[in-house]
């Protein structure tokens, strides 16, 4: 698992990685978070707004599942003491600096490894992120989008169908 933390500029403050064995993407996803919010929380890395492209993580944390209550209420926990921050989805493809991250500290099966500099692996994308790019390679449905847009995804928006405006009652 990895993660970066960054500014509200897309400067690398930090980034971290971890090699766990789990029994599904969604723990992996899940101990990454939990992972994330316990560093943010010894650096102090708050007001914090967390980024996942993990839908189904959202889903998970905001409902009352009975699957990983473990981790969910250790990640609740967390997120009270730093102030209760918002969880965003983000597509896949804007999330590629945490998913190199992920996959280089898998490769390498590092463990609690934090970094304060860039790994050379994820320079181009960082750079890009903080330009601004965003990365559209997917068309959605309507109701998709309507769904990603309420985890918090603004990039959606972008890549939805949408040929009119909507009406809008004026009553």
């Amino acid at each position: 698992m990895g993660g970066v933390f960054r500014n509200d500029r897309g400067d690398w403050l930090l980034g971290f990685q971890h090699s766990k064995p789990s029994s599904s993407p969604l723990q992996s996803e899940l101990e990454a978070l939990k992972l994330g919010l316990s560093i943010a929380l010894n650096y102090d890395f708050s007001p914090l707004i967390v980024e996942t492209d993990a839908a189904e993580l959202i889903k998970v944390f905001y409902s009352d599942a009975m699957s990983y209550t473990s981790i969910i209420t250790d990640c609740r926990w967390l997120m009270h003491q730093l102030k209760h921050p918002k969880i965003t989805h983000n597509f896949w493809e804007g999330n590629k600096v945490a998913r190199k991250m992920a996959k280089d500290g898998l490769k390498h099966a590092r463990k609690n490894q934090v970094f304060v500099n860039p790994l050379p692996l994820v320079l181009n994308n960082l750079a890009m992120d903080r330009n601004g790019y965003v990365y559209l390679t997917k068309k959605l449905s309507i109701n998709a989008c309507f769904i990603l847009v309420e985890m918090g995804n603004v990039n959606v928006l972008e890549a939805c169908p949408f040929t009119r405006d909507v009406p809008v009652s004026t009553m």
